[in-house]
């Protein structure tokens, strides 16, 4: 059932500062999903319509309503428990999330919603370092800065993994030297990709089989 007023009307009720449980209620059901998305994101959006607008048909709305800035940890969890787009909208929060909430991300079951977590800087990292999706273990191979972390990653079974670190610029010197003698050719590559002028590693890998990393090293 249409709320009361025109479309532009409603538009403005919905994203208004003066905005009432009552109305929140009403706009919640309203067929223009822009009313829906600015009802969503507006901070003084009750809890109980969030919720609702968590399972609402518009992407937009869903997201809106899981990332809304005064949402509560009730409206982040039921997000995260029903999973998919709005769950992720959850874990790009991670950083701002409570403990409670970003263990919840790091334990979720959607690789993606745990792909998030490398934000929080750095205290889950150890833990997103061992899971057991390597798109994951990427993730923080490409973000952390922590030296112990780029050397345990460095030794991944992945050579996606391992590429990660190669290309990451925290990696110590020392791991950066044993990549440049690692197995797959894609991450000898990746050591040299953001590395060019260094005397050093050019040396190790100016005679490397594979052309793509003797160029990189630049013997041309």
């Amino acid at each position: 059932m249409t709320s009361p007023g025109t479309r532009a009307e409603r538009r403005r009720a919905a994203a208004g500062t003066d905005l009432t449980a009552v109305v929140a209620t009403a706009l919640a059901t309203d067929p223009d999903r822009q009313v829906r998305q600015a009802l969503a994101a507006n901070v003084r959006t009750p809890d109980a319509t969030l919720l609702g607008l968590l399972t609402d048909r518009d992407f937009h709305v869903r997201w809106n309503a899981a990332q809304n800035p005064a949402a509560s940890d009730t409206v982040r969890a039921r997000a995260l428990e029903l999973g998919g787009d709005v769950a992720e909208a959850v874990g790009q929060l991670a950083d701002s999330l409570s403990p409670a909430l970003v263990d919840a991300v790091v334990a979720h079951a959607q690789r993606r919603v745990r792909e998030q977590a490398v934000c929080v800087e750095p205290a889950v990292h150890s833990r997103l370092a061992a899971d057991p999706e390597k798109l994951v273990r990427r993730q923080v191979a490409a973000h952390t800065t922590d030296p112990d972390l780029l050397a345990g990653l460095a030794g991944d079974r992945a050579a996606e993994v391992r590429f990660a670190v190669a290309q990451n610029l925290a990696c110590p010197r020392g791991t950066v030297l044993a990549l440049a003698g690692d197995r797959s050719k894609v991450v000898r590559w990746g050591v040299m990709a953001h590395r060019r002028g260094d005397h050093e590693l050019s040396a190790l890998l100016k005679n490397d089989p594979d052309e793509d990393v003797r160029v990189a090293a630049g013997a041309w």
